[in-house]
């Protein structure tokens, strides 16, 4: 014979049954979260005073035993000072100036009836004093306007710029056959720059770009011969 189950609870026993059968799990889960989060915590205190302290004690203990052993070093702070003036070797190169390019960029600017006899740099000031002598005025006044309208470009694509801003025929005479001349002259410090870079990246030294006529020197003769002739 099947077997028949009545259910005699009333609905009121049946529900309260069943939220105690909830509170119970409830409470286990949030007995359960506690465990966890206290579980943590302690993991946490455990790593912050145990574990981190004995780490910055290690690292502290390695430091003092480095220093010792640097200490030990010979000489030690005379290594460093070498080692300190080789890392500014580079910069210093990059910031010299390259003053031996004024050599060829007075065979472009000085008129062939021109001699110079006393040439003064001054890099601080970024003057240059030239002094000679010269066949005429003209060739003086020629000078001056080859040395006012020189310009120089970094690279081939580069933009001109004016090399020497400021020309002043600071002193003059006449003497037999020919006449002396001092000029003064303010010059862009980039055209004995050594860290002159082109479009590209490529270090590079400035190109000087001379008005286009026949009294310069590099057009009509050698350089060499009678260029610092100047009865100076």
């Amino acid at each position: 014979m099947s077997t028949v189950q009545f259910n005699l609870l009333p609905d009121v026993k049946l529900d309260y049954a069943k939220a105690q059968a909830s509170r119970g799990k409830t409470a286990s889960l949030a007995f359960l979260a506690s465990a966890i989060a206290l579980g943590l915590l302690v993991v946490l205190v455990v790593f912050v005073d145990v574990v981190q302290k004995k780490q910055l004690n290690d690292a502290t203990n390695q430091v003092n035993s480095a220093t010792s052993q640097l200490q030990a070093v010979p000489n030690l702070s005379k290594v460093l000072t070498v080692q300190n003036q080789l890392q500014t070797l580079s910069t210093l190169h990059a910031n010299k100036h390259v003053t031996s390019r004024i050599f060829g960029y007075l065979v472009q600017l000085t008129p062939s009836a021109a001699s110079l006899g006393q040439l003064n740099l001054d890099t601080t000031t970024n003057a240059l004093t030239i002094s000679g002598t010269a066949n005429s005025q003209q060739t003086v006044n020629t000078f001056i306007d080859t040395l006012k309208f020189a310009q120089y470009q970094v690279g081939s694509s580069g933009t001109l710029t004016t090399a020497f801003p400021s020309v002043t025929e600071s002193g003059f005479s006449i003497g037999a056959g020919n006449v002396s001349y001092s000029l003064t002259v303010q010059y862009d410090p980039q055209i004995f720059s050594n860290a002159l870079k082109d479009t590209q990246g490529n270090l590079v030294a400035p190109t000087l770009v001379v008005k286009s006529q026949t009294t310069t020197r590099s057009v009509l003769e050698d350089p060499g011969s009678s260029l610092f002739n100047g009865q100076k």
